[in-house]
């Protein structure tokens, strides 16, 4: 069943530092890590105040990050994930570069496509450049931002985040 229109969700994307809306909003969602991929202290600390500006008194911020603790215990390792249908087969292959200094790891993809009846292949490399945070970190960025702190739990477990928390997900409130 449909929502009447007043109360169906409006949607936006934008890029991140420089986001922009004509009007306020009761929540901002950045999941999957999209705060990891701001690299500097500057692109977070305006991402959050410009997510601040675009909240409505007492909104909700919901986002999740990289954790620091899990990166440098576990450290991220290469891996490679192959997938096929009918049609394709394709490989990817993700090789990390720890950039402790900077709290960053290049994450070097290559990926093979390969069309079956052809045999055509194609290759494809990008880099991902993910900041890892620790929560001291990510509580100054929100009080600086005029955010409170409401919860901070490991991604879809609710778990305490330790050293085996990969994701940790955050609660904020605007204040």
């Amino acid at each position: 069943q449909s929502l009447p229109s007043a109360q169906r969700p409006d949607f936006f994307v934008s890029d991140l530092v420089h986001l922009s809306l004509d009007k306020t909003v009761d929540a901002a969602v950045a999941l999957f890590h999209v705060v990891s991929y701001l690299n500097e202290n500057h692109e977070v600390a305006t991402f959050f105040k410009k997510v601040h500006a675009l909240l409505h008194s007492d909104g909700l911020f919901l986002f999740d990050f990289w954790y620091g603790p899990a990166v440098l215990e576990q450290k991220p390792g290469v891996r490679t994930k192959q997938m096929e249908s009918n049609l394709f087969a394709v490989s990817r292959l993700a090789e990390p570069k720890m950039h402790e200094e900077r709290k960053v790891v290049d994450v070097n993809y290559t990926i093979q496509v390969t069309e079956k009846s052809s045999g055509d292949s194609k290759k494809i490399k990008e880099t991902h450049s993910m900041r890892y945070f620790f929560l001291p970190e990510i509580e100054a960025f929100l009080k600086e931002s005029g955010f409170r702190l409401l919860a901070s739990e490991e991604w879809l477990s609710g778990a305490k985040p330790s050293s085996g928390t990969w994701s940790v997900t955050v609660v904020a409130q605007k204040i």
